[in-house]
């Protein structure tokens, strides 16, 4: 994820994209915006359980309009499960790493994906609003699981 040192203010976020600050909006944006890694809408309940009353369905309306507004990033898994990080300057586009028997989602460092928002050579009359560029494998502890003999 982006730099950890830096981060968006939440109620200016939601200003900024004409939303009601309401109590569950903002702790969903606040914990979003100070989480190191993406996050799933599971373990934003969990998360926010011993601060704020919220339930998955308001979760999942909460991520749903703030993806309308730009404020988050979907990452789509193929264990099926979606993550969510903020969509800041703080946080450029990047890839991900998803691996395909645990499940980790990891952020990789953003490399020159932000580029093509200037333009594809030879499609500029296309407006891009999202970059996804999604990489599955085994993650390390994996891979040493399935070339262990023993397990």
């Amino acid at each position: 994820m982006g730099d950890s040192t830096q981060h968006c203010d939440a109620l200016q976020t939601l200003s900024r994209a004409g939303l009601h600050k309401t109590a569950q909006r903002l702790s969903v944006l606040d914990l979003l915006i100070h989480h190191h890694s993406p996050v799933n809408a599971g373990e934003i309940c969990a998360l926010l359980n011993d601060t704020c009353k919220i339930n998955r369905v308001t979760v999942y309306r909460i991520l749903k309009t703030f993806k309308m507004h730009g404020i988050v990033r979907e990452i789509e898994t193929q264990h099926g499960v979606n993550y969510y990080e903020i969509n800041c300057m703080h946080n450029p586009e990047h890839a991900h790493f998803n691996c395909r028997r645990c499940g980790i989602l990891i952020c990789l460092a953003p490399q020159t994906l932000s580029l093509f928002r200037e333009g594809l050579p030879g499609y500029e009359h296309l407006i891009i609003d999202q970059i996804t560029v999604n990489i599955s494998g085994l993650c390390d502890d994996c891979r040493r699981h399935v070339n262990d003999p023993v397990s």
